[in-house]
């Protein structure tokens, strides 16, 4: 049986850059096109995140991760995602909870239909000191690659 690529139909973007977090404060992550990636109009249908938080020194008084959707160029449209947008068990409230420990991730999945999507991190308190970064998974895309069913030929 021949096995499912999906090493092909997936696109990883880095959303939040790996970075120290000492002070309380928002830190934005990377806008994603939703639709564009690399200049090639693939048209993803899905688009996963992933937020890791690394070594935790001080953990934040509060952690909070807001996701921002625009439509045009220059984000002047951005707005909070609506929740019924967001797939995460608890919603982005649990998943920010669940990164109040160190060496701990989150995902949670985007199904708007605007352009742009970024993630956002807002923490709140005194001095902390951990480490936090990201990727968004797009996959499902509209064009993708076919490869030859690598079973059948000869080796050599």
């Amino acid at each position: 049986m021949p096995s499912i690529d999906k090493n092909s139909g997936i696109q990883q973007v880095i959303s939040l850059n790996t970075q120290a977090i000492i002070a309380a404060g928002t830190n934005s992550g990377n806008w994603i096109n939703n639709i564009k990636q690399n200049n090639i109009a693939s048209q993803f249908r899905s688009l996963e995140f992933i937020v890791q938080i690394g070594a935790m020194a001080t953990p934040p008084t509060t952690l909070e991760l807001v996701l921002e959707e625009a439509d045009l160029a220059d984000y002047s449209d951005a707005a909070a995602v609506d929740p019924k947008f967001i797939l995460a068990a608890g919603g982005l409230a649990a998943c920010s909870a669940a990164l109040n420990a160190a060496n701990t991730s989150c995902r949670f999945g985007y199904v708007g239909q605007k352009t742009f999507v970024r993630v956002k991190v807002v923490t709140t308190g005194g001095a902390s000191s951990f480490t936090i970064g990201g990727i968004a998974i797009l996959g499902d895309p509209r064009f993708s690659p076919t490869f030859p069913d690598i079973s059948v030929g000869s080796v050599g």
